[in-house]
Formats: structure tokens, sequence, C-alpha cells
């Protein structure tokens, strides 16, 4: 018995497949907006029927809002029945916070000198209008100042610093007796601040025959006068930085 054989050779053929995003290779920020597509190579003549993307999307192209780097997924079905599948990675910004360090409390009349750092940015821009890595403000009221950093793919981020202005205190005191006579012994007067608690004090007695004449930051002072004549003694209060 004689056997006849033929054969026949079947060719499959798979168009090869390149998803692409419309960013690139460049970073976007997070919640931003990248377009995915594909790219088709080899036999034209076969053409995709289908599309499964792993953001859900079955069109030719995906709109994706990635909120950190992200690799996606597509699976191409040709109108020959065979699939092919390819990703592609969208590059998102992981972003970081400037820090702003400087004077927090200032007093009336004062200025401030606010720096700002950043990891990897060194793009700055203050409420202000300046650009420069530190700044100084001269503020007449308690003022919220921020600042702006650069970072890669245009992302904005931005901190915020306040600069409280302490009023210029009005110094108030009474002193007990307000007349003394002093012959050849001693007088005594106590003074007693009448101001709120956070100032910095300075008693100034005025008296040029004491070795004490000057005593600070206490809100009650005695003062021993030695000798007869007008001595003038005044309270002067400072505005103290927080």
């Amino acid at each position: 018995m004689r056997t006849l054989r033929d054969t026949i050779q079947v060719r499959v053929r798979i168009p090869d497949v390149e998803a692409k995003s419309n960013t690139g290779t460049n970073n976007i920020c997070p919640n931003d907006e990248a377009i995915l597509s594909c790219q088709f190579t080899n036999y034209p003549q076969i053409q995709p029927e289908h599309y499964v993307w792993s953001s859900g999307d079955t069109t030719a192209t995906s709109a994706v809002h990635p909120t950190e780097t992200t690799t996606y997924y597509v699976t191409v079905t040709f109108d020959n029945e065979c699939t092919k599948t390819d990703s592609v990675k969208v590059f998102v910004t992981d972003l970081e916070l400037p820090t702003i360090t400087g004077d927090s409390a200032i007093c009336l009349g004062k200025s401030a000198t606010l720096t700002a750092t950043h990891p990897t940015s060194n793009a700055f821009h203050w409420s202000s209008g300046q650009t420069t890595s530190s700044i100084t403000v001269s503020p007449q009221i308690t003022t919220d100042y921020t600042v702006t950093a650069t970072m890669e793919g245009d992302c904005e981020v931005t901190d915020m610093f306040t600069v409280v202005v302490n009023p210029l205190p009005i110094p108030s005191f009474i002193a007990n007796p307000t007349e003394i006579y002093v012959e050849n012994s001693i007088g005594t007067v106590t003074c007693t601040s009448l101001m709120p608690g956070g100032y910095h004090l300075i008693w100034d007695f005025g008296d040029v025959f004491s070795n004490v004449n000057v005593v600070e930051n206490v809100d009650e002072v005695t003062h021993d006068y030695t000798h007869a004549g007008s001595s003038l003694f005044l309270l002067h209060s400072q505005c103290v930085h927080a």
C-alpha cells in the first residue's frame, strides 16, 4: 500500500504593538492627564479590532490621571483573532513640600528674615513677589507668607508661615510712696508694674548714687534712695520676640 502526503504552511502573523503615552519619559504632576495609545508595526493588512486597557478603557486611546508613577497594560485583538499585549509607564512626580524657617514673631517696626528650603528644588516664588530662597519682610500686622516651589514636571508645592507682629508696649506702673524725704538715711520706694505679662521690663531708678540703678524682668521692685533731691525712676517695657 502506498501512502501519499501533502503539506501546507500556515503562517501566524501578529503585528507588533507598542503602547505609548503622550507624556513620554517626562514627569507629570499627580492627577494630571496622560493620553495612552498604541502604535503598530509589521503586517499593516492586519487591523486591530478590540482594545482592553488596564485602566478599564476599551477604546484605541485611554485618558488616565495617575496619582503616582504607574505602568499601564493594553491587550489588542486583531481581525485574525490574534492578541498582543504591551505596557507603558507614566511617570508622576513625588511631591515634597517646601519648608519655611525664620522669625515667627517680631515687634512692630522690626523685620523678619524667612528662608525656604526644598529637597530637590531651588525655584521659589513668595506671596510677596520675591523669587529668592530668603526674604526680609517688615509687616505692620500679623501676616501669613506663602512660598511655592516648582518641582519636576512643573509641579508646584506650597508652604505657609505666619509672622506675628507684637504691638509696642506702653509703660504703666505705680510707685509707693511717690514722695520721700532723705535726711542722712534711706528712703525706700516700691514700684509695681501695671502691664500684662509677656513683656521684658527694665526699671531705671535714675539714682546716680546707687550701684544698682537698673533692674530687669521683675514685676515689682524696691529701691533705696540715700541722698536728698529729686530722682527720676522710669519703667521701660520692651517688645521681645517670641
